[in-house]
Parts: C-alpha cells; sequence; structure tokens
C-alpha cells in the first residue's frame, strides 16, 4: 500500500521501508534539520526563553539510528527511491505500540508526507491495539499534527527540568484491556498498568550510578490490589494520594517481601480525565 501527495504540481508516491545500516548517515542528517527547525517554528509562546536547536537523545547521530535499527522497528519515509524522513516505533507486545520518533525533511514539510506515512505505519502493524506517542510540552506544532490524526491526550509525563515535560497521546484502533495489579507476579517484564496513588512514603536518599538521589516510595492501587513503586523528588510534587497514573513497560520485582515495579525502562505517565 502507498500513498500520493502532491508536491511543486508533481504526483509523488510515498512509502515506507525498513530503515538499514546504509540510510544512518542521511537519516541522522535529516532527523538533526527536522528537530532544529521544531526548536525554532514549534515552541510555545509561553516558554520564559527562546528554545534552543536541538533534540531529543541521540537525534543527530548515525551511530545512534544504527542502534535504534537493531532493537525498534525503524522505517525510512521514500517519495520514490529518495529517503526524506523516518520513524520508528518499539513494541513489548502485540496490543500497545509506541512511536519513539518521527521527523520529515524541512524541504517537505507541510505536504501531508508525515500524515501518510503515520498511515501505512499503522496498516503495516494491524494487530496494534493502541498507540501511544509523547511530544515536548514546548512543541506546539507536534501536538497539533497528532491531534488531527485522531491520537488523544491522556496525561503528560514530568521531567528534570520541567520544561522538558513529555505530553503524551493515545488513538486507540480497537478495544484493549490492561493487567490487573493482583494478577501481576515477580519476574513479569515490559507491564503496563493503571492505578491511582494511594500513599507516598518520606522523601530518602538512595546511591543510584554513583550518585546519590532523593526519591520516595509509593503505593499504586487499583480494585484488585496493591504494588509498591520508587518515585523521584520531582515527580512527588506533581503527585499525591488520588492521583492516577500509568506505569509503562515495568519489571515486576520483591521489594521488602513484597511486589514492586521497576520502571527504570519505562515511564509514569499522569492521567488526565478524558
Amino acid at each position: 500500500m502507498v500513498f500520493k501527495v502532491i508536491f511543486m504540481d508533481q504526483e509523488l508516491v510515498i512509502n515506507i521501508e525498513p530503515a538499514q545500516e546504509v540510510d544512518a548517515n542521511i537519516l541522522a542528517r535529516i532527523c538533526k534539520d527536522a528537530f532544529h527547525t521544531d526548536a525554532e517554528l514549534g515552541v510555545s509562546s509561553t516558554l520564559p526563553e527562546p528554545r534552543l536547536p536541538g533534540g531529543p537523545p541521540g537525534y543527530d547521530s548515525p551511530d545512534f539510528q544504527k542502534f535504534i535499527m537493531n532493537i525498534m522497528n525503524y522505517y525510512k519515509i521514500l517519495i520514490k527511491d529518495k529517503i526524506v524522513g523516518g520513524l520508528f516505533f518499539s513494541s513489548a507486545n502485540q496490543d500497545h505500540y509506541v512511536l519513539e520518533r518521527i521527523f520529515i525533511s524541512p524541504d517537505y514539510h507541510r505536504k501531508g508526507i508525515a500524515t501518510r506515512a503515520m498511515e501505512l505505519a499503522l496498516n503495516k502493524h494491524p494487530d496494534g491495539k493502541f498507540w501511544t506517542l509523547g511530544t515536548p510540552n514546548w512543541n506546539l506544532r507536534t501536538q497539533n499534527f497528532y491531534e488531527r490524526l485522531g491520537y488523544i491526550q491522556i496525561g503528560w509525563e514530568e521531567a528534570d527540568p520541567p520544561i522538558m515535560r513529555g505530553i503524551w497521546y493515545q488513538k486507540t484502533v480497537r478495544p484493549y484491556s490492561l493487567p490487573n495489579i493482583k494478577d501481576l507476579e515477580e519476574g513479569m517484564e515490559f507491564i503496563t498498568i493503571e492505578g491511582t496513588v494511594a500513599s507516598i512514603g518520606t522523601p530518602r536518599k538512595i546511591n543510584q550510578e554513583g550518585r546519590s538521589v532523593t526519591v520516595a516510595d509509593a503505593i499504586i492501587e487499583d480494585n484488585t490490589g496493591k504494588i509498591y513503586i520508587i518515585i523521584k523528588e520531582f515527580q512527588k510534587q506533581y503527585m499525591s494520594p488520588g492521583t492516577k497514573v500509568r506505569v509503562e513497560y515495568a519489571l515486576v520485582k520483591s521489594y521488602l517481601e513484597k511486589l514492586m515495579l521497576d520502571w527504570k525502562y519505562g515511564r509514569i505517565i499522569i492521567l488526565i480525565e478524558i
């Protein structure tokens, strides 16, 4: 399946194909140009200072592109045989896909190419019941783009510094269900659950990768049970008993003879009422 768009009075055929290591240099260059353009044009006027050019980790690195090709679904976006962008996404199971990144060369912006590429990605993976993605709080252009595609904001992911807060969106393709807390067992991997913060303990310091970090123990509950989780200091000010959260891609471990969610490789999304 391919799509067509009109660009400079010409009909262009859009397609996506798996990216290969030989594509890494051009994909890194396009990614760098695209994110620098976002920093210039997509910035919210409420920011206290101008947004400096930059991007997410590895956005301008060919080696990073190669690394992602080996661990995620990475597609190059093509017009005929020319690479004009890329997108990649992860999936811990066949129900849930997470769009990690999409970028188009600024020379081809506002031509409907990203929209068509997103549709092609969904068509190639029809097993996905719901798709989620995050985008920076300051980038109004990408937020508007995802909302036009039918993605609905479900919450946000706090960051340190706060300017890096991520707005999280979801597109539900068909009904799905998440695990109940009572069904979690030690050793489970890449678990996503939703629940409510039941309590947050007193902050304490731990040694994490050679540096002192302030954390707090918290308990997340649903109508089937409770489980422990450790949150970071900057998150504590945004969470309190009653806060609804989603914990994604967590590992189930034993903690003080009770089960806990280790979200080191995942995230905590603070949910909003939809």
